[in-house]
């Protein structure tokens, strides 16, 4: 489903060459990661990418990597030139040798729903990393196929088999002014941000239990029993207790896991909901959404109950 040649093209930077190759999707589905350390931090980050031009060159410790990516030729071309400004002037502060951080794997085979369309006459949610038109929607990539309304200024940031994630217009970065649909979390663990994870995954297979009784360190609150899409769901607010200071080495994230190493980040200093959905299809279908202003979460609850499960 992927194909990667070389350019024929190189760039200098960082005291580097770095030699040039394209990257191209040809599956259907756009549903390729590649997962990287950010450049001097102890930490990672996936990168969904449907077309990019890569420079590549080989350092202690790995490989380092510099893409432009774009969802057409004109968006290619725009950033590939913005690559290019920026090299000029870029410098290394740091080595280039930091360890990769270990992920917690899931005992699970890592698996992602079967797609399926229940509505013809709807248009499907296919947009990845570009705003969405508004509308409504059948998101059909994650499990049982549900209906949603999409306002204004939303962005589709991913949207692969197993994970969707939507965000507002101003969101500043993954996890904030976000909503994210995963199917199949199974694991949670705390981490002194990078992620530098610390001790044993907590098992979320049985959320009532955890519920119950969660972790010291995280504070669970309003918990719910409500209804989404004409399905029972679970809804509680969560957040890092207070003075978790990611500055002072304490833990103050808390990753939650899917067998597919998709994760999602409870922040310190963020107000974070969950709608938990057991009777899903494929996996239990979990719904977050993270901020650090005062508004967002009813008006990503707003969005949450437009939704109709198709199925």
């Amino acid at each position: 489903g992927v194909t990667v040649e070389p350019s024929g093209t190189a760039i200098e930077a960082l005291g580097l060459r770095l030699e040039g190759y394209k990257l191209e999707l040809t599956s259907a589905q756009p549903n390729f990661f590649l997962a990287a350390n950010r450049l001097g931090e102890d930490a990672s980050s996936a990168y969904a990418m449907e077309s990019a031009q890569m420079f590549l060159a080989d350092v202690d410790g790995g490989v380092l990597l510099l893409f432009a990516d774009g969802a057409d030729e004109d968006a290619r071309a725009t950033a590939l030139g913005r690559l290019g400004d920026m090299v000029e002037t870029a410098e290394l502060l740091g080595p280039l040798n930091f360890p990769s951080p270990s992920f917690p794997k899931s005992g699970e085979p890592a698996s992602r729903p079967e797609l399926g369309v229940n509505d013809p006459e709807l248009p499907l949610l296919e947009a990845q990393h570009r705003p969405i038109d508004p509308g409504r929607y059948q998101v059909t990539r994650l499990g049982d196929t549900f209906a949603l309304d999409v306002g204004e200024e939303w962005w589709a940031e991913s949207n692969t088999r197993g994970f969707v994630e939507l965000a507002s217009a101003d969101s500043f970065a993954p996890g904030n002014n976000d909503l994210a649909f995963v199917a199949g979390l199974d694991r949670g663990l705390f981490s002194i941000s990078g992620p530098n994870f610390v001790g044993e995954p907590d098992d979320l297979t049985d959320l009532p239990s955890w519920l119950e009784s969660p972790p010291d360190g995280l504070t669970v609150s309003d918990i719910q029993e409500v209804d989404v899409g004409g399905r029972s769901a679970t809804r509680f607010d969560i957040s890092i207790a207070d003075g978790a200071d990611c500055q002072e080495a304490a833990p103050c994230e808390y990753w939650l896991f899917s067998p597919v190493e998709t994760a999602l980040v409870i922040k310190s200093g963020f107000d974070v909901r969950i709608w938990h959905i057991e009777d899903h299809e494929f996996a239990p279908l979990t719904i977050m959404t993270s901020t650090t202003g005062s508004t967002w979460i009813d008006e990503a609850g707003a969005l949450v109950d437009t939704i109709e499960f198709l199925g």
